[in-house]
């Protein structure tokens, strides 16, 4: 968890098709989103929404299609294997909380749609073996909602494939932006500290011959 960015609040919801720069995170990555309290983490992504009014197959829908959709960033290489996996058991760490929350009014339907999202998202995580396990291309936010799930597919309900955007958009968001690997930052660092000479592909003999003449020259002058 450390490697991801800190927590940011609970505090707006996220339309899809917005840049990152204009991106107000639901909750920063996968420790923003454990700690977000369920019900107002589902109120949230689908829109202020009473969850206990949303049906309890849109919910698991909404966890599973956001799946989906780490599942095809990972894919095309803009996030690695474990980024992927990471985000997936979090969303399948909120489902059970919804489903906790709710045993009694959910019944038997919750102990199956439960069961569901777990066959799913965990056939899903199984799926990424061969995604490299580390990024093949720069993230780029709207690049990768071209990717996500779309409305209108059959056999999904709009707003679950909708709030799983906003899922996705959140956690994909708070992941950090990777820089120069150390051994190159400390090379980039060195040649930039050493003299002119020793820098430029000169061959020795033309340095050393310089450093003659400019001796004799400056001896003459005296």
């Amino acid at each position: 968890m450390s490697k991801f960015d800190a927590v940011k609040s609970l505090t707006e919801s996220v339309p899809s098709g917005v840049g990152a720069a204009a991106l107000a995170p639901l909750a920063a990555g996968p420790v923003g989103l454990v700690a977000a309290p369920i019900m107002i983490l589902l109120g949230k992504i689908f829109h202020g929404a009473d969850p206990r009014q949303v049906p309890a197959s849109q919910i698991e829908q909404a966890f599973q299609a956001a799946s989906n959709n780490l599942n095809y960033v990972a894919k095309v290489g803009m996030i690695s294997r474990d980024e992927a996996v990471a985000g997936m058991r979090v969303f399948l760490q909120k489902g059970d909380e919804f489903y906790k929350e709710n045993e009694k009014a959910l019944g038997k339907a919750g102990t199956a749609g439960k069961a569901n999202m777990h066959k799913v998202i965990e056939a899903e995580i199984a799926g990424l073996r061969d995604v490299a396990s580390t990024r093949t291309r720069s993230l780029d936010l709207v690049a990768a909602q071209a990717f996500y799930e779309k409305p209108g597919k059959a056999g999904w309900y709009k707003e679950s494939v909708e709030a799983a955007g906003r899922l996705a958009d959140s956690y994909l968001a708070s992941l950090p932006q990777p820089t120069l690997p150390q051994n190159l930052v400390g090379k980039a660092a060195s040649l930039l500290a050493a003299p002119l000479c020793e820098s430029l592909p000169v061959p020795t003999w033309i340095v050393a011959a310089g450093v003659l003449l400019l001796g004799l020259l400056v001896g003459g002058v005296r």
